[in-house]
């Protein structure tokens, strides 16, 4: 399958449509390379809808309802997938009328490629699934990426801010603080595990750049080989290893700059507004405050006039909104 541009034709006996059961689903196509999917199926009320996954892109959907079915008869598909956009066309066999329809962008469905070849599709329209994870024989076999995981602590952190006024200060105060302590966890495991996530998806991480940056001068060689005989021995990979030992902080702006700098060659100061990456850098403190300093948080930090910062509604919200922009502007920077 050429990932840029293609079409595929293909029949299907009308007749073994017509006996599906009313609710159900038949697969018709499916395939993967590469980290895209291209899947068709046919679903109720006559229903064909053709599938497009693209790595960190949101999936494409183009559908047809209604198709009307005659017994005996074959059915006519084909579909086609281009930058400018995805097509799906289906018509009866040697007939005249060949129905069309155009590929529109969806973020409630993702498709995600089994070891054994199936084609898994998560979620469905007004069924949004923020979170994932399948086993097999205790190993993870399929998750959510980082970003959708990211995406659904973000969303939580917005319904906790919508609801912080449903009681006293108090309340309203205590959850803006946990919502902070949310958000930087939720930035910290999206780094991490987005470095690791292009690691695996063969984009160079310069490990070599990341030890001189964070192991010390003196025993910096010696760290390196035990990292790669243990990797060796334990049938995974050193960049892993390295970020399990928890030599990197992901919680701090300094080390986090440095992590990306030296490991991929992104400068984050150019991922988003420097207003939004000075939010980050106060989410980051503030955060740290809850969680380490002792008494009242009521009043994160004051302004350089000396106005208190309250940990209120309208600070939580301009949080999630910072923290929302810098992951997603991350995340393009590092599209493969």
């Amino acid at each position: 399958m050429n990932l840029d541009e293609g079409t595929v034709e293909f029949t299907v006996a009308t007749d073994r449509l017509l006996e599906l059961p009313p609710d159900s689903h038949m697969t018709l196509f499916s395939t993967s390379r590469a980290q895209h999917v291209w899947l068709v199926e046919w679903g109720p009320q006559n229903r064909l809808r053709f599938f497009h996954a693209r790595p960190d892109q949101q999936t494409r959907l183009a559908e047809l309802a209604g198709q009307p079915l005659r017994p005996g008869r074959q059915q006519f598909i084909a579909f086609a997938w281009s930058a400018d956009g995805d097509s799906l066309y289906c018509g009866e066999k040697g007939g005249e009328d060949l129905r069309k329809a155009l590929s529109s962008e969806i973020d409630w469905a993702s498709l995600v490629p089994l070891p054994d070849g199936t084609i898994l599709r998560v979620g469905d329209e007004g069924v949004e699934v923020g979170y994932f994870r399948m086993t097999s024989g205790g190993a993870v076999i399929a998750q959510s990426s980082p970003i959708q995981v990211a995406r659904h602590q973000i969303e939580t952190a917005r319904v906790l801010v919508r609801n912080s006024q449903l009681a006293d200060f108090l309340f309203e105060s205590s959850l803006i603080q946990q919502v902070l302590v949310l958000l930087v966890t939720t930035m910290e495991v999206y780094c991490r595990e987005r470095v690791l996530e292009l690691h695996a998806k063969g984009i160079d991480v310069d490990l070599s750049a990341l030890l001189d940056a964070f192991i010390p001068a003196n025993y910096r060689n010696d760290y390196e080989a035990t990292l790669h005989t243990q990797a060796e021995s334990e049938g995974k990979s050193a960049l892993g290893l390295l970020l399990d030992d928890r030599k990197l902080n992901f919680q701090n702006w300094k080390s986090l700059k440095k992590i990306y700098a030296k490991g991929l060659g992104v400068s984050l100061v150019d991922v988003a507004p420097e207003d939004c990456l000075e939010r980050v850098r106060q989410v980051i403190r503030w955060r740290h405050k809850v969680i380490h300093a002792s008494g009242d948080h009521s009043i994160l930090d004051e302004e350089p006039d000396g106005t208190p910062i309250f940990s209120k509604r309208e600070l939580g919200d301009s949080c999630v909104k910072a923290i929302e922009t810098f992951l997603d502007g991350l995340h393009t920077a590092t599209h493969l």
